[in-house]
């Protein structure tokens, strides 16, 4: 039986913090947010050890984009120097749910130590789980910019499919008899080049029509503009900076006239729709945890049920010569619904089962997880879920079937992390 409200720490142990400059925040989770005592003022005098916390969207990228040197002084203005010198107050650096490349924190860490910081001093909450920062004490979120998998995925699941999730053996029944109408799901919103990638790959091996696949450019809360001639002109530089085995320039670019692609989940008769609004978490004891479910945390069973697999694309496919690893919900969403293959940076796969997951070798060629250089990794993928779309029905149904008990696994997995324990290991260094 999973318990959400279990944790395996005192939480009253964030009493000791308190947070300056910004906060810290885990999307709409409740039960975080509230943890996390913040002051604009320092009082010394008060017994708490204080955090001098800089997150990397305060002020940092005008600094490191736009060579903007007055931002970075707001968030690290000179009077905390000695402070932080001497011990009275702790200098953390953190990504919260985002991502930055190692590069980024090396421009900051190298103004910092330019102002009088010292190096030993530094203090760093990363996304990355493939950081080659480790001279300075840098801690990674084991799930990277996943805002916290039990309590921003895991409760949404349990909230919305509580009946059977993790599946039961009478659902699990079901996924089995289904009569399957496609063999994946590969679902895209924002544009970037590889997903563009990805869907062309589909059209190009007429493989589209075998999938429930879309492409919304975000929608409502989640749209941003992006033009046809911005896509080329990002498309072209990608497919200039490899081999990325692009057979038919044309229809690379003809498809984004039909864009966007949408997928009809939950009933709804307008897929739009989707994207207007949260979803609102309907077990009372579950909202005093987190209130809202963003959509793109959750996905309608039915399109489970319908498929063999998922194709999860991630945000970020650089791995920056192994020194980046990266991956949000859309690899864990499949993860822990059906078979997965990932469209992301290197490393996903060995990450998740040195946290004890199950991957699905048995229907994938996985060394694809340990390619550093972006197009052979793509390359590589996207030959897999050719390969697997043309096996045998009978063989495709009898691999599914075998991997179901590793879904299981995986789905109860995720409740054994979350990102106060993160925080709660981390802070333990400052007593």
């Amino acid at each position: 039986m999973i318990d959400l409200f279990n944790l395996k720490i005192d939480t009253q142990f964030f009493d000791k913090f308190i947070f300056h400059n910004s906060r810290p925040e885990c999307m709409n989770v409740k039960l975080f947010n509230d943890l996390i005592n913040y002051e604009e003022h320092i009082d010394y005098d008060d017994g708490k050890i204080h955090i001098w916390y800089v997150r990397n969207d305060d002020g940092l990228p005008d600094f490191i984009y736009n060579n903007d040197e007055e931002k970075i002084k707001k968030v690290l203005p000179k009077d905390i120097i000695e402070d932080i010198n001497q011990g009275r107050l702790k200098l953390l650096f953190g990504t919260d749910s985002e991502w930055e490349y190692d590069g980024f924190w090396m421009e900051v860490f190298k103004y910092v130590k330019e102002v009088g910081i010292k190096k030993d001093k530094i203090n760093l909450m990363t996304s990355n789980f493939k950081t080659s920062l480790t001279e300075y004490n840098t801690h990674s979120f084991k799930f990277s910019s996943i805002s916290d998998i039990r309590f921003d995925l895991g409760l949404f699941w349990k909230d919305m499919y509580g009946d059977f999730f993790p599946y039961t053996n009478d659902f699990l029944n079901q996924l089995i008899t289904h009569d399957k109408s496609k063999k994946f799901i590969c679902m895209n919103a924002h544009y970037n080049e590889h997903r563009h990638y990805v869907v062309y790959k589909l059209l190009e091996k007429k493989l589209f029509d075998l999938g429930h696949v879309s492409f919304t450019l975000g929608q409502g809360a989640n749209y941003v503009e992006h033009s046809k001639d911005r896509m080329v002109m990002e498309w072209n530089r990608m497919i200039e900076s490899g081999d990325f085995k692009i057979n038919n320039y044309d229809l690379s670019i003809d498809m984004l006239n039909e864009l966007p692609f949408f997928i009809k989940e939950f009933g709804l008769e307008n897929p739009k729709d989707f994207w207007k609004e949260e979803m609102k978490i309907q077990n009372p004891l579950l909202k005093k945890i987190t209130p809202s479910i963003r959509p793109w945390m959750i996905r309608d069973i039915d399109l489970i049920k319908d498929t063999y697999f998922c194709v999860g694309v991630e945000t970020q496919v650089n791995s920056d010569e192994g020194n980046f690893g990266n991956f949000s919900e859309k690899v864990m969403i499949g993860w822990i619904t059906q078979p997965t293959i990932i469209v992301g940076t290197s490393g996903i796969i060995s990450h998740l089962k040195s946290l004890g997951f199950e991957s699905y070798s048995e229907m994938f060629d996985e060394s694809y997880d340990d390619i550093l250089d972006t197009d052979k990794r793509l390359n590589k993928v996207m030959n897999e879920v050719e390969r697997i779309c043309k096996l045998n029905e009978d063989e495709l149904k009898s691999i599914y079937k075998d991997l179901l008990p590793k879904v299981v696994h995986n789905q109860q997995k995720i409740f054994e992390y979350d990102t106060i324990t993160d925080w709660y290991d981390l802070l333990k260094s400052y007593e």
